[in-house]
């Protein structure tokens, strides 16, 4: 499975940015906060790291049941069976292999980036309750590692099916090879683009994908059976949720949602974002988009030097609560959203405080999302401080989606999603947004209407 903490993250921050922001916790504080839990996840300093692993994953399996990551016996009972440990590169210490919230690298580029990793434990529980795996199920995961696909081995049981695919050699072997060793060889790894379908398999109940996907391939919808469930990472603007899909016909309905982060799908589904890349004293600033930058764009080398301007929302926050459809909404409505990627002494950062990467750039001016504490310790406002020739406008537009989303949905009226391959059938309902991709359209349902202004 391939995994980048440093997305995880990214996304994490959305939900506990009160309670980093009141602490002044900067950025690259290694801290394994679980997206939509208010709690820090188990470290390894909280397991006993004298036990023996049997007795070390059972307290990952209650943490992770205390957590409310587990909900069902059976995916208990796979998590009590596999011996994670076993699937990690030789010289993992086993108290990091049973953290919950641990995701060990297992191959990296000659940039030192990670390519693939064993994800933590709350996520893969997650995504296989998402899954709704049953005995006797046919299960086809893509993005492979080994871990995962012996848990849903176990769930499915000698009636069922799991097949694992992946687009490297190297992790498939290293997969196919802690497999045999672990008694998992009856799971069926591939090498092979799982944006195709997979040679010599006909139709699953489930489809698993562990690798951030841009849009959804035709194969992997042609090869779920009529009622079956898909579960893909789907990246929207940038932003990472792990969709559980129903299929109903030609679309794909959704049951559930969690934020996570993951790599990028590589081969034929791959999605490269646009970038801008601003050059200012202290070193290259970079503004990714997901697609074509706005209309109009035209960011000045100097654009950074100006006095930037604050807009505050008067929208407030209280600690310890999950606002991480912000970044969607901004996804869904606000054409500028950009991800921004600074140099540690960039003026877009301040020290010591945490830094939010989303920003709005708009004609000659760049937007970026902030926080302040209110006075009590008891939460934050948002806002965004703009730079620029047009500093406020820009700073007042992402304001405005800010107050938008806060007045219409909130950070407790979740969204739903409904995928539709090729052309839209009918014109989306009120307080739908559609983002087009590559093989259809997805849809994403707002609890209100949202076409009136804020």
């Amino acid at each position: 499975m391939r995994r980048d903490r440093e997305l995880e993250l990214a996304e994490s921050d959305l939900t506990n940015s009160a309670m980093l922001a009141a602490y002044d916790i900067p950025e690259d504080e290694d801290i394994p906060l679980r997206p939509n839990s208010g709690a820090p996840m188990t470290t390894a300093t909280d397991l006993q790291p004298d036990l023996d692993p049997a007795e070390l994953r059972e307290q990952m399996v209650r943490k992770l049941i205390a957590d409310g990551h587990i909900t069902t016996d059976a995916v208990a009972a796979a998590f009590r069976a596999v011996p994670r440990h076993r699937f990690m590169l030789d010289g993992v210490e086993l108290a990091i292999a049973y953290d919950a919230g641990q995701s060990p690298v297992t191959k990296r580029n000659a940039a030192g980036q990670a390519l693939s990793s064993v994800s933590a434990p709350w996520l893969q529980a997650v995504m296989i309750e998402q899954a709704r795996i049953r005995p006797g199920a046919r299960v086809l995961e893509l993005g492979s590692g080994g871990y995962n696909a012996a848990l849903m081995a176990e769930i499915v049981g000698a009636a069922g099916r799991v097949v694992s695919v992946d687009i490297d050699g190297e992790i498939i072997d290293r997969a196919s090879r802690r497999l045999d060793e672990t008694g998992y060889g009856r799971i069926r790894v591939v090498q092979a683009d799982g944006n195709q379908p997979i040679p010599g398999e006909a139709i699953f109940d489930v489809v698993l994908v562990t690798v951030g996907a841009w849009d959804i391939p035709p194969a992997w919808v042609e090869q779920l059976a009529p009622d079956g469930i898909l579960v893909v990472p789907l990246v929207m603007g940038g932003v990472t949720r792990s969709i559980a899909f129903r299929r109903d016909g030609h679309r794909l309905r959704s049951l559930s949602a969690e934020v996570c982060g993951f790599v990028a799908m590589q081969g034929e589904g791959q999605h490269v974002p646009t970038e801008i890349t601003l050059a200012d004293p202290q070193g290259r600033t970079t503004l990714s988009f997901d697609g074509p930058p706005p209309a109009g764009l035209n960011l000045t080398p100097g654009l950074l030097a100006d006095t930037p301007v604050e807009v505050w929302s008067g929208e407030t926050i209280g600690n310890m609560i999950d606002w991480s459809d912000m970044y969607l909404w901004f996804a869904c409505y606000m054409p500028g959203l950009c991800h921004v990627t600074a140099p540690d002494d960039s003026p877009l950062r301040t020290p010591g405080k945490f830094f939010f990467p989303k920003g709005n750039a708009s004609r000659d001016s760049l937007a970026m999302f902030v926080i302040r504490n209110l006075d009590d310790g008891s939460g934050c406002e948002w806002g965004a401080r703009g730079y620029g020739h047009h500093a406020e406008q820009a700073a007042d537009e992402m304001v405005g989606h800010i107050q938008r989303w806060n007045r219409t949905a909130g950070p407790r009226r979740k969204p739903t999603y409904t995928y539709e391959r090729g052309a839209l059938s009918a014109n989306p309902a009120p307080g739908t947004a559609v983002l087009v991709k590559r093989h259809g359209s997805l849809l994403v349902h707002w609890p209100t209407d949202t076409s009136g202004s804020a």
